[in-house]
């Protein structure tokens, strides 16, 4: 199974954003799903390495996905943890930050 595949090479190079870009890609094509066991093991690395910019942007994206307020809060949180830490493109955190809150305000 791809996603298998994936998740086996991230938990080698969990800093490779073209991987997290290519399982983010796998993902999109099936919107509106939440792929919670491929979450678990995504927080399970995030565990792992708490600070790892990619693996947040990955989960900013993909709770983007899941059309859930809770999702969308929890989005919300990383960026705001990404735009103190990653202060190269806190601009761009900034920015996922809104339209994550203003995905919630259509949900409301």
């Amino acid at each position: 199974h791809e996603l298998d595949y994936v998740i086996q090479q991230l938990n080698i190079a969990p800093h490779n954003e073209a991987a997290w870009n290519y399982l983010y890609g796998l993902i999109r094509h099936y919107h509106g799903y939440c792929y919670n066991d491929l979450e678990y093991e995504v927080k399970q690395l995030l565990k792992k390495d708490p600070h790892n910019v990619p693996i947040r942007d990955f989960l900013i994206r993909y709770n983007m996905t899941c059309f859930s307020i809770p999702k969308i809060e929890e989005g919300i949180t990383y960026c705001q943890e990404l735009e103190q830490e990653d202060r190269t493109r806190s601009a761009y955190w900034k920015n996922m930050e809104q339209r994550l809150n203003n995905d919630k305000q259509f949900l409301q």
